[in-house]
């Protein structure tokens, strides 16, 4: 840290100890850092997303509709006064910039917890195309081409692979993907382009996260 000329603020400093549901106590309570002891929380933040030690990620999803919904009243109040295109450049600004910042980590998650984004969206998309509560959301999201939450999060994921792939991505993931190379030579997949999955019972816990990136790049394609 004092080669990158960081410095360490422990009444700032937070951990937390990640688990499955099942595990009710955290396998590790407090920790020493500096002169001071700071004990595990059962959220932290870090570059604005808050990560909860179950990962189910609630209350980061209930963050984002917060600010989100903020915003929506604010735009709202003078919709009458802009147009439509002033309006849609507004919601992606305020709206959809929110939603979609750091969504890839929201991949694999059960619909029950995209709920509150969809109604986000639904909700601007309404604001947008100044339509009722009793109009089909559907209909305004495909009438303002825009993806819904989940496809917006495989969408950002399969961008972040194509990047990858070709070059463009960041160093410590374009050298995780390779391609698949099959061990006998069949002329039916010789034209299926697929990407290589890591075997899971060889990972150690540091590269955990990378892997189940590969993984989740595979499934979505």
């Amino acid at each position: 840290m004092v080669q990158n000329r960081l410095l360490l603020n422990d009444d700032k400093t937070e951990f937390v100890c990640f688990s499955n549901r099942k595990d009710q106590i955290p396998l590790v309570n407090d920790i020493c850092v500096g002169s001071k002891i700071v004990s595990a929380a059962n959220s932290v933040r870090n570059l604005g997303v808050i990560f909860d030690s179950k990962l189910v990620m609630e209350k980061h999803i209930a963050n984002v509709c917060r600010s989100a919904y903020a915003y929506i009243r604010s735009i709202s109040r003078i919709r009458k006064l802009l147009s439509l295109s002033d309006t849609e450049i507004l919601m992606h600004a305020f709206i959809s910039s929110r939603i979609d910042s750091c969504n890839s980590l929201l991949i694999g998650l059960p619909d029950a917890s995209l709920k509150p984004l969809e109604r986000i969206q639904k909700v601007a998309a309404r604001v947008v195309t100044r339509s009722s509560k009793f109009d089909s959301a559907s209909d305004q999201l495909k009438r303002l081409h825009w993806l819904p939450i989940r496809q917006r999060i495989h969408y950002k994921v399969l961008t972040i692979t194509f990047k990858c792939i070709h070059g463009l991505g960041p160093s410590y993931l374009s050298e995780l993907v390779r391609w698949h190379v099959p061990s006998r030579p069949n002329p039916r997949s010789a034209s299926n382009y697929e990407l290589q999955i890591p075997s899971l019972g060889l990972v150690s816990k540091s590269k955990f996260g990378k892997v189940m990136y590969v993984c989740c790049s595979f499934l979505v394609e």
